[in-house]
């Protein structure tokens, strides 16, 4: 729907004013936990323009950036770790944004309290990017079930030190998303050690990975070519349409013959 205040590139405010404007432009029922992330590329340092990377959390979603801050051959390390947002620390009682009201008389209380969780309740995270820097983004499945270490660990494995100064092919970062929900998953109703403790925590599981690339003419162009050769259907989709995975997997297939095997074991 066409937002009651439309921010615009001039009027961008912050993360903040971008998920109020969501929550208000929204009538869906229900409750979730929320992670958004924004680049933002109109900060100046010393006068020079410099890429940040703006968030907000609300509830158990749970951001890492990594970086190679020890050289380009050296392995990824934490740069940034959000925190989780959970009443009294219980792993079950996360804070949520909601919408439980059907009656539209409702609407203007809620959308005061809802409006205000996100005002007061959020964590808020500004940190300056690098190109090649990870993101990984994922829901509590994730970080109830593996600790830190583990999730760096995967990282390390499925993207090990490159000598090409290109962007990471997209087919490394799906497998390591894939890989990291399939290690959480793994330990879940197990004797494994995990932050929830002992046997984890069976959940759904969601994972988003990325890569910070400078946004060149070249690659503007390369994305557009990509995203004219799908249909309408696989624009609404996005990457869980067939075509956008077929390819992936595709490359994926081709990746798994040169190294000889698949690098994500879950043991």
């Amino acid at each position: 729907t066409e937002g009651r205040h439309p921010i615009s590139g001039d009027g961008y405010g912050g993360p903040i004013s971008l998920l109020k404007q969501a929550y208000s432009d929204t009538s869906s029922l229900g409750s979730t936990s929320v992670l958004l992330a924004v680049m933002d590329n109109t900060t100046q340092i010393h006068g020079k323009l410099h890429p940040m990377i703006g968030i907000v959390t609300l509830g158990d979603c749970e951001l890492l950036m990594l970086r190679r801050a020890k050289g380009s051959q050296n392995p990824l390390e934490v740069i940034l770790h959000t925190e989780m947002q959970r009443i009294g620390g219980h792993n079950q009682t996360p804070l949520q944004l909601a919408r439980m009201d059907s009656d539209t008389s409702f609407h203007s209380n809620e959308d005061e309290a809802g409006l205000d969780a996100i005002e007061r309740g959020t964590g808020l995270h500004c940190s300056s990017t690098n190109e090649g820097d990870i993101i990984v983004i994922g829901s509590d499945g994730v970080f109830d079930n593996l600790f830190l270490p583990e999730v760096v660990d995967i990282c390390n494995r499925i993207l090990p030190p490159r000598a090409s100064q290109a962007p990471t092919p997209s087919s490394s970062l799906l497998e390591l998303a894939e890989c990291i929900v399939k290690a959480a998953h793994a330990k879940t109703g197990a004797r494994h050690q995990t932050p929830v403790g002992i046997g984890g925590k069976a959940d759904d599981t969601s994972v988003v990975v990325a890569e910070v690339v400078e946004w060149t003419r070249s690659k503007r162009a390369a994305f557009e070519h990509s995203h004219r050769r799908t249909s309408k259907w696989t624009n609404m989709f996005g990457c869980s349409a067939s075509p956008c995975v077929q390819e992936s997997e595709s490359e994926q297939e081709e990746s798994d013959d040169e190294d000889g095997g698949h690098r994500c074991v879950v043991s």
